[in-house]
């Protein structure tokens, strides 16, 4: 029979890390045990230790992982390379792409996503809400440079303040996947206001 072959460490880490993906989602993260997420893993409890200190500290990596992928791949991506940003009727199709393509993802990430609403709860954890902090304002910097690079180039004239704007940007995008969440999400109506809400904050 031949033998199984041993995982390099950094593949055993991202097992785990898929494993308390599942296990949080599924239950929540003061519930979850780290005996669930290292037998779904394959693995004994120590071996967990060998990665993460504590289960807060493989909680909040997971925060970071999908805060990070959500810049790469929704947020950044190639919507806003310059030459597609040369009028304001493109500024506005770039935002909404931008959006659009992370409402559409919430599916498939419905697990990451429940997972960052339990961290809003655990919000007075001063080290769950550094990563929160940091994270909302990574997006909103985001969009903030953009509305700027667009104000710099004589593109957009903005009735109201870029950092103003990225938050209430922000706070479409929590407002979108809570009503995911709760099963009250409408794609047409979602398209519909995404639409509406670019105008607004790109007259």
């Amino acid at each position: 029979m031949e033998k199984q072959r041993k995982l390099a460490a950094s593949d055993r880490k991202k097992i785990v890390i898929r494993s308390a993906i599942e296990v949080f989602s599924e239950s929540n993260y003061r519930v979850a045990k780290i005996t669930d997420i290292a037998k779904r893993s394959g693995i004994t409890d120590p071996m967990i230790y060998k990665f993460f200190a504590s289960k807060a500290e493989l909680f909040q990596e997971i925060l970071k992982i999908t805060s990070r992928k959500t810049i790469e791949n929704f947020l950044s991506k190639d919507f806003f390379t310059e030459e597609k940003l040369q009028t304001k009727a493109q500024y506005r199709k770039a935002i909404e792409n931008s959006m659009w393509t992370y409402f559409s993802s919430m599916e498939t990430y419905r697990r990451e996503l429940k997972i960052y609403y339990q961290a809003i709860s655990e919000v007075d954890d001063t080290d769950v809400r550094k990563v929160l902090i940091d994270t909302y304002q990574n997006y909103a910097t985001f969009y903030q440079s953009v509305l700027k690079d667009g104000e710099a180039e004589d593109i957009l004239d903005l009735d109201i303040d870029a950092e103003t704007i990225s938050w209430d940007m922000i706070g479409f995008i929590i407002h979108q996947s809570t009503l995911f969440l709760m099963d009250f999400y409408k794609e047409e109506d979602a398209r519909k206001l995404l639409q509406s809400r670019v105008q607004t904050w790109i007259p």
